[in-house]
This record gives structure tokens, sequence and C-alpha cells, in this order.
């Protein structure tokens, strides 16, 4: 790399001290005022003129073209020592090396032209050290058909204590260089702790899912088994069965309510907690259809098939609620237990009507059916938020007794009943 090349990698520029110029007297006119050929610069300036003005790559490429001997072979020294010393005559290799840097520094040597005398030549080369541009001024002084020996030395000299200022911060390069390997050490280190600990935390996560699924799947099998036990004693199970009943309904709803929120908190711990979380909502909606069996099991009980054993006496109708003919309306609730519903409501001396909240019915016909009944209920768990709505706002304006309830489970609706027909009778 030549001098020009390593100064401007370095960051820096050169500033020439004035006190090397101040004893230089005015040059005397010259009478050839030709511009210096290569071969006809003083060989005591064609060492630092090739090592400065030409990158090894450019002079290995001018020797190949010249036809030098062991151009491709030779070290990088030995190529400007026969440089060197070739350009003290006119051959191939010192004409390719003079076109080249005309071609080179053409700009500035045009720029150099304008000068008469050491005066002019002198601020031109102030200001191109300035610059950094110290491979082309070097060439425009040196080839200068009237620069005088005395500022030639001057340049030369400057030009050898530049090398020197090169050195100098090539080896703080080095330095930095070497702190930043090791900077670069410490940082690899550290990831590889990062990684070491996203690993542990990954492998803890999954070890959490494990026990969540571990423990849904234990929830699936007692609710499995206390269904098999519920239909095994539906027939001589009493009251304190079914509330028995109602209370582990009520129990597994909780469970489940918190084990999906488990599972939904655990899926937000990445990809693949993601992926089990969505595996737990479908157990979570197995666990679902088996509750719904189960309230198959609590209407059952609720609901015996024959009332020819009763002891209460009352008529054909058990204690409870009794609503004297009036028309119950049902917004919303469970499809598959609406008819468990009616059997409840027509238990209690009540008719039925139902409106599925929204989802299949038609809104619109929500107030007309609210109009003609006496009394509403409505499980808040499963209607639509404009239904929800308009069963308030419609009983409040028709002066309607309203319950809303919970949840949509039988127990539940069981309980409603109870509420309706007290509020009722106020």
């Amino acid at each position: 790399m030549c001098i020009a090349n390593k100064i401007n990698a370095s960051g820096g520029s050169y500033q020439a001290p004035s006190s090397l110029f101040a004893a230089i007297p005015p040059a005397a006119a010259q009478t050839a005022p030709r511009r210096r050929k290569l071969w006809e610069i003083h060989t005591r300036y064609h060492c630092p003129i090739i090592g400065t003005c030409l990158t090894v790559d450019e002079l290995r490429r001018l020797a190949r073209r010249a036809d030098l001997e062991d151009w491709d072979t030779g070290s990088d020294y030995e190529l400007h020592s026969a440089a060197v010393g070739l350009a003290r005559d006119r051959n191939a290799l010192s004409e390719l090396v003079q076109k080249e840097m005309e071609r080179k520094f053409a700009a500035l040597v045009q720029r150099f032209a304008r000068a008469r005398s050491d005066d002019d030549i002198l601020p031109l080369w102030r200001a191109a050290l300035a610059r950094g541009e110290i491979a082309a001024a070097l060439w425009a002084v040196m080839s200068h058909g009237r620069a005088s020996d005395k500022l030639m030395h001057v340049a030369y000299e400057e030009v050898h204590m530049i090398s020197h200022q090169v050195g100098t911060a090539s080896r703080a390069d080095l330095r930095k260089l070497a702190r930043l390997a090791e900077d670069n050490a410490d940082l690899a280190a550290r990831l590889s702790r990062q990684q070491d600990n996203f690993a542990r935390q990954l492998a803890e996560k999954e070890a959490l899912i494990h026990a969540l699924n571990e423990r849904l799947a234990e929830a699936l099998g007692t609710e499995r088994r206390l269904l098999d036990a519920g239909e095994s004693r539906r027939e001589a199970a009493g009251s304190d069965e079914t509330a028995r009943q109602a209370q582990r309904i009520a129990e597994l709803e909780r469970r489940l309510e918190a084990e999906s929120a488990r599972a939904e908190q655990a899926g937000k711990s990445g990809l693949e907690a993601t992926a089990r979380a969505d595996r737990l909502e479908r157990v979570a909606a197995d666990l679902r259809q088996d509750l719904d069996a189960a309230e198959e099991t609590l209407g059952g009980l609720l609901m015996p098939a024959s009332c020819g054993g009763c002891d209460e006496g009352q008529d054909g109708r058990c204690a409870g609620p009794d609503f004297t003919g009036r028309c119950v309306l049902c917004v919303g609730g469970r499809t598959g237990l609406a008819e468990h519903y009616r059997q409840l409501v027509e238990r209690s001396n009540g008719r039925f009507v139902h409106h599925d909240g929204g989802l299949e019915d038609s809104r619109k016909r929500l107030p007309a059916m609210l109009a003609a009944a006496d009394a509403v209920i409505c499980p808040a768990d499963n209607v639509s938020h404009a239904a929800y709505y308009a069963v308030k706002r419609l009983c409040k304006q028709y002066g309607k007794p309203c319950v809303l309830l919970n949840n949509s489970g039988l127990s539940s609706f069981a309980r409603g009943l109870a509420a309706l027909d007290s509020e009722s009778d106020r």
C-alpha cells in the first residue's frame, strides 16, 4: 500500500511544518519548463516516488506488462527494488510507470502546471498535504519542470516523516484490533450463557405444561368415574345425592376454569407452549361435553320418570315453585338442556317458552315473546350481548319479573326458578 493510502486509512491528514520552508529562497526562473520524466528525476527520489505513488498490485501489473522477470513470484520488496533500479533509465517498465502516474494524477498535475516558481508550487503542495493527496502531490512536485532541487528535497523529507507516522498509526490500529478481538470473545461468551439460560427456561416451561396436562387428565378421569357412578346410582339417589352431584359439577366447572386459565398462561411461553395450549383448549372442550352429559344426569335426578311413589301428597306436583299456569320465558341457555328446562318449568306448574338469545332465533322476535311472558329467566353465560341487554331493558320497561343466572347449568336453572317464583309473589 502506498503512503497516501495508509494515511487516508488511518483517518488523518498531514500538515506540513511551515518552518521547513522558511529558509527556502525564491527559486530562479527555470530555462526549461518542460516537465521531468521519471528517468530524468534524481535517483535518490525514485524509492519514495514508486513506493508512495503506486500500490504493490499496480506495480505488479505494470511489471507483468513489461515482461519483468519473476514479476509474479518475487516478494513485494524484491519487486519494489527492481522497479527503483530500472527507473534510472528509460525502458519498458519506466515508461509504463511514467504513463501510469501521468494518468493517475492528471488532475493535480494540471493544477500544479500553472505554477511558475517555488513560491507558486509551495502553497499547492501544502494544500494537497492538508487534503491527504500525498501521492499525487509528490509526483506533481517531482515531475514539475520549475521545482527547485531544494523544494524537491523538502518534499522528499516530509514524505519520509509521513511514512514514520503511518507506521505508528498502523501499530495503534493493531492494538485496537487486539482489543476488539478480546471484546468479541467476551460477547461470544455472554451470548453462550444467554443461550444456556434460555434453554433452561424452556425446559422448565415444558415441565410445567407436562404437569398441567397430567392434572387435566386426572380431572377428566375423575369426571368419568363420577359419571359412571352417578349412572349406576341414579334410581336410588335422593336429594342429598343430587346436591352432591350439583356441588361436584360446580367444583368441576371451577377447576375447568382454573385449568383453562393456567393452560392459557402456559400457552404464552413460546411457540411450543402455544401449540400445547391449543391442545389443552381442545381437551377443555371435551370436558365441557362431559359436563353437558353430567348435566343430563343431574336432570334425570331432578326429574324422575314417575311420581307415582311420591309421598308428598300434593296432587301430582312435588314441592317447589308454583307458577300457577303462568308463562316463563327462557332467553339463552344451553340448547341441549332446553328440554330439561321445559320439564323443570312444567313441574313447577308453568308454561315454558324458549328463545336461544340471538344465536339462531331472530332477535326481532324477542320483544313480542317477552311482552307475552309472565316472567323471564336468562342464563347470562349462553346469550348474545344484544339479547342480554334487551332482556334487562324490556323487563324493566314492562315490569316483568326477571332473574339473570351466572351459568346455564340445571342446578343453577332450578335455583333461578325458585328465585323467580319468590319475585313474582311480591
